[in-house]
């Protein structure tokens, strides 16, 4: 419980804008309450992750606009055509770089970097070479296809860390559509692939000393979405990987299911257009945003695939980078703001108390700042 006495004075400082006694009673919020499946998460990763929860209770600048710059070797090619070129057409970058671990691994690591550095957010999927054997043999020690799969993880934890060297937090979304059966470790035995699962996990967090990762479970919408979660303290995000024949409007039924986990939901991976293919100019980018507002307003990010998927091959792409409920990457603030409730009232850095109980700036409402009377303790 947080009971606070605060005092409202103007900004100048020059007069009381009034003097008022607010007790805050029993308040909470998924944003301070946000845990990382990694107990040991970087201090960036947990400030990110309380952003995604922050957002849903939002009522504008609430969805991270993301886009995936290349699936394989053409990370360049295509971080110039789905990336910059969107930024050319529209003047706003995107808030989310994608980017899969597939043929090109060490590749997108300089780009990802800057990226982070200039303010946005870095996600990387990752479609894993078979290793050969089961789900289950490959994590046992001298199983069948084990070696290969531990030099797998071998491979991506170092460009991993190179990542986390550079500060760079990435929201990691491996083994997506595992609900499908179009790639080795999908729609097999659940107890076995939540077992692969919690294996990166651990093998990633303790055994390589990762801990930049925010961990993205992406089924494919459909059938058995929830079926192979692999559990709360191994899942830090939820999302959906969907493709839809230039709609109108989307059709997530699946959402109300992914919302029982009580974690930041989203896309995943999202095409306009069919997954086999289709033409450039035909979906209405404006689609996405609006079907959120309408009918999904939990959603809190959007991640399309690239080539004729991306946001800058179809139509309306400025209209959807300039929404008031997007955020690209000028208006991120995971950094500097926490939304705490719906009544105007943010978070502001620095959201801490002094070590000598002197009043700071806690919080800004309507144009007033508020002091903290230095009395109690100060969500961290």
């Amino acid at each position: 419980m947080l009971k606070h006495v605060v005092f409202l004075s103007s900004l100048s400082g020059r007069f009381l804008c009034g003097l008022a006694v607010f007790f805050i009673l029993g308040y909470s919020h998924p944003a301070f309450g946000a845990t990382t499946a990694d107990p040991n998460a970087s201090s960036d990763a947990k400030k990110i992750l309380a952003y995604y929860y922050s957002l849903t209770s939002k009522t504008d600048t609430k969805v991270i606009a993301g886009q995936l710059a290349y699936y394989s070797s053409g990370f360049a090619q295509g971080y110039t055509q789905n990336i910059v070129g969107l930024q050319t057409a529209t003047g706003k970058w995107v808030a989310l770089l994608g980017a899969d671990y597939n043929s090109s691994i060490t590749t997108p690591t300089p780009t990802l970097i800057s990226w982070f550095k200039a303010g946005g957010l870095v996600a990387i999927s990752d479609h894993l070479p078979s290793p050969g054997g089961t789900l289950a043999s490959i994590i046992v020690t001298g199983g069948t296809g084990n070696s290969a799969w531990m030099a797998t993880l071998d491979q991506r934890a170092a460009a991993l860390k190179t990542l986390q060297d550079s500060g760079v937090v990435v929201i990691w979304r491996p083994f997506l559509e595992m609900n499908g059966g179009w790639f080795w470790w999908g729609n097999g035995d659940v107890t076995a692939f939540v077992a692969l699962w919690r294996h990166m996990f651990n093998y990633f967090t303790t055994t390589k000393g990762l801990h930049n990762l925010l961990w993205n479970y992406s089924p494919n919408i459909g059938s058995n979405v929830t079926k192979y979660y692999p559990g709360d303290a191994y899942v830090d995000i939820v999302g959906l990987d969907g493709y839809y024949a230039e709609p109108t409007s989307l059709n997530i039924p699946e959402y109300t299911s992914m919302l029982t986990y009580n974690k930041p939901l989203g896309f995943g991976e999202f095409g306009g257009i069919p997954a086999g293919g289709g033409s450039q100019d035909v979906f209405d980018n404006a689609v996405i945003i609006n079907s959120i507002k309408a009918n999904y307003p939990k959603m809190c990010y959007f991640m399309p695939w690239h080539c004729n998927w991306s946001i800058v091959c179809q139509k309306n792409a400025t209209q959807l980078m300039t929404d008031p409920w997007v955020i690209t990457r000028d208006k991120l603030a995971w950094k500097t703001e926490t939304q705490v409730a719906g009544n105007g009232m943010k978070r502001v850095a620095p959201p801490v108390l002094s070590r000598n109980n002197s009043p700071q700036m806690l919080y800004t409402i309507q144009g007033c700042a508020i002091k903290y009377s230095g009395k109690g303790t100060v969500p961290a």
